[in-house]
């Protein structure tokens, strides 16, 4: 009875993706827009209380320079699935490497310490085992795409002639900008369907920390290459019902022009 109750009801989420817990996704997507908006003012407004502490303060070794910079990367992601069978005894399993690129501003405030601000797209995926529960589905991969908005504390540590080399701890908050969900059947056909069952699998925002260290290689005295090996630890579980905290390392090639 139980198996005929479930058999329907993934029946009804095909057939109808459109109108299922259309209430609830209206209201949690509301609800995750404000919290967005709140934290992205709070980010960009420390870091800009930063830059006027900097300014104000005079400090005579600062260089008082500003940076703009430009990098993509690759990111494998830890934890970030569910990792225990959900009600319906589905398993979940993680998908790496993801990748991401964005775009950051920062200062000398003085003579080593360097608040950035980094703007980034980060597209990570998890999937999702149908097992024996349908005789049509084979798997379902759910595709986010994040914002995370990043205050960093650049440090530099060592400058040789052209070479440079930071370590900076960050600040972290990542928001799901958008979700896809993708069924893959089992005679390999493909669809992409609005509503499934695992659409609450994931945090629509979240807040974290990490550390990184910038190597640097300045080509002109204006713009430098950079690699950037960085490793995040998120302050909750990708679901809450995990035993271990969604965490994340990332390494970045990119450029950055010094104004």
């Amino acid at each position: 009875m139980k198996s005929a109750i479930l058999s329907i009801r993934s029946y009804i989420i095909h057939i109808y993706p459109r109108n299922l817990s259309r209430n609830y996704f209206i209201v949690s997507t509301v609800k995750a827009d404000i919290i967005k908006k709140t934290r992205m003012k709070k980010m960009i407004m420390l870091f800009f209380t930063l830059m006027s502490l900097a300014v104000n303060a005079q400090d005579e070794e600062a260089r008082h320079l500003f940076y703009v910079g430009l990098n993509g990367g690759v990111d494998y992601d830890f934890n970030a699935y569910r990792q225990t069978p959900d009600k319906n005894g589905f398993d979940f399993y993680a998908i790496n490497p993801h990748y991401n690129f964005g775009v950051d501003v920062g200062f000398m405030a003085t003579k080593r310490l360097r608040p950035r601000l980094d703007f980034k797209f980060v597209k990570m995926s998890y999937g999702m085992d149908w097992g024996d529960f349908n005789g049509k589905f084979d798997k379902s991969i759910t595709k986010l795409s994040n914002l995370d908005i990043n205050l960093h504390l650049d440090w530099e540590l060592l400058t040789r002639k052209k070479f440079q080399v930071f370590i900076s701890p960050v600040l972290k908050s990542e928001f799901v900008s958008g979700v896809k969900y993708e069924r893959h059947d089992k005679d390999g056909n493909t669809e992409e369907v609005n509503y499934n069952l695992i659409d609450d699998q994931f945090p629509k925002s979240i807040l974290g920390g990490g550390l990184s260290a910038i190597l640097k290689y300045n080509l002109t005295d204006h713009i430098g290459i950079t690699m950037v090996p960085e490793y995040s630890i998120f302050c909750r579980r990708f679901v809450r019902s995990n035993d271990k905290n969604y965490q994340r390392f990332s390494t970045n090639i990119g450029i950055e022009f010094k104004f």
